[in-house]
């Protein structure tokens, strides 16, 4: 235990919980740690302690826009001067992402942006987040010296409101940007799902390996979870304002949760993972990358690829 090391080398920040967006397919009005903001000293401590355990990046996202933060400059200033090679990501509508900030502190960017029309991506995104805004962040990014410029990652979510854009948009980013990737929605956890599926559904359950080789989340308040996908108390496993991350990971909380996933005992667990559908086969999440990614892969940086099985003991 000594040598603990952080099996992903990534720690998951949310600097933010606030959102400019209200898009259709995200619960975020839900989450009951909306509109707060991570403190600088929790931030401090959280970021300390995972590079002493390995860390080689942080991600600086879940739920809310990190660049909503006021501090954000504060914060990321700290890494940079303090750890000067430890990586940031960030996953944003890039709707404040200006080119001077991104240049300064984000190695990788990745760019949700759901439409290529305005109506279309304001319908989608919703809020208050407009298209000429954003096109011109992006635009502004893209034209970049490229050694100053972030690896930029372009994401669409296909939905019902966006299906017939989905070539346009391909045709649009891939020319442009680093890598796209095209994805079917999830349903949250579960959050999505009202009806009890029966047992025999559960035949085919298999543990995503979150709790083994994925990040370890740590949301505004301090409360540490296994799942980007849900702050819900039911997988809380600590809290950084009064425990290390060492202290978290071997804990009693964590153990029940790799137990229910190491013996996919998935059927009436209690844990919002009995209706998350990332338990069950989903090799068709993904539509379309660039880079030939595949499901189950985290993929924060281009050089920091691997499954999350490669973190389970």
């Amino acid at each position: 235990m000594n040598s603990f090391i952080l099996p992903s080398k990534e720690i998951a920040l949310e600097l933010s919980s606030y959102c400019g967006a209200n898009c259709v397919c995200c619960p975020h009005e839900d989450f009951p740690l909306k509109n707060r903001n991570m403190d600088f000293d929790l931030f401090v401590k959280c970021v300390d302690d995972a590079v002493a355990h390995g860390a080689i990046s942080i991600d600086i996202c879940l739920m809310g826009d990190a660049l909503l933060d006021p501090g954000i400059e504060k914060k990321l200033g700290y890494c940079r001067e303090k750890y000067p090679d430890l990586k940031i990501y960030c996953s944003s509508t890039a709707q404040t992402a200006t080119p001077e900030f991104v240049s300064k502190y984000i190695d990788t960017l990745q760019i949700s942006m759901y439409g290529v029309t305005k109506d279309v991506y304001e319908a989608v995104h919703r809020g208050g987040l407009k298209f000429e805004k954003t096109v011109a962040n992006i635009e502004g990014i893209l034209a970049l010296p490229k050694e100053k410029r972030p690896y930029v990652t372009m994401v669409f979510l296909l939905l019902p409101e966006n299906e017939h854009q989905m070539e346009n948009w391909k045709a649009i980013w891939e020319p442009k940007v680093d890598e796209i990737l095209i994805w079917r929605t999830h349903n949250w956890a579960g959050r999505y799902v009202t009806e009890t599926l029966p047992e025999s559904k559960y035949a085919s359950a298999k543990s995503c390996h979150r709790p083994f080789g994925g990040d370890l989340c740590v949301w505004v308040n301090g409360d540490v979870t296994v799942c980007c996908f849900s702050e819900d108390k039911r997988l809380v496993i600590g809290n950084m304002y009064e425990q290390t991350l060492k202290d978290i990971f071997y804990g009693d909380k964590i153990k029940r949760i790799q137990e229910i996933h190491k013996s996919n005992m998935f059927y009436n667990c209690g844990l919002p993972c009995e209706k998350c559908d990332q338990i069950f086969s989903r090799a068709d999440a993904l539509v379309y990358s660039s880079k030939n990614r595949t499901v189950g892969q985290k993929i924060s940086h281009a050089d920091h690829v691997y499954k999350f099985e490669d973190g389970v003991k």
